[in-house]
């Protein structure tokens, strides 16, 4: 069921929250705070990553189209916690890609794995329990999309 359903489904699921309005973003301590911005800006990059890979190699969109619902639902959901609109795509072209679409597979896959290690450190770390399980959530949800796409040809 969360696979088909994405990042909402992982975060109402898991019983993860944004800050409502009695929680507001404003009362994110700033330590949490600039961790998420951190984390939203990782998480952009690697939209623009994403969209490079399949503008270059078009035969990988489909085997990536769970991590790239994935990485809007987490820009989405940061940009509610922290009370901002979601980031407009980047208008510049994004990072280069390998020509051979194994290797720029192998190159998105290895970047990910990397933010992903990052979302979790700074889920161990972060003070804010809030922060804590919103960063726990996002990385569920980008482990399970990375297994995916790592056991498609």
């Amino acid at each position: 069921m969360l696979v088909a359903t994405g990042g909402a489904a992982l975060l109402v699921g898991t019983g993860c929250d944004v800050p409502g309005p009695d929680r507001s973003a404003d009362s994110l301590p700033d330590p949490g705070r600039s961790l998420l911005d951190e984390v939203g800006a990782g998480a952009a990059a690697a939209a623009a990553r994403l969209t490079a890979t399949t503008a270059a190699h078009p035969g990988l969109a489909p085997a990536l189209e769970g991590l790239r619902t994935t990485q809007a639902e987490h820009l989405r959901v940061l940009a509610a916690t922290l009370g901002e609109d979601p980031p407009a795509p980047l208008a510049t072209p994004g990072p280069a890609v390998p020509r051979r679409s194994q290797a720029a597979l192998r190159v998105l896959l290895r970047a990910e794995r990397t933010r992903l290690a990052s979302v979790l450190d700074g889920a161990r770390e972060v003070d804010d329990g809030r922060v804590a399980r919103l960063l726990a959530c996002l990385g569920a949800g980008l482990a399970q999309q990375l297994a995916l796409a790592e056991g498609s040809p």
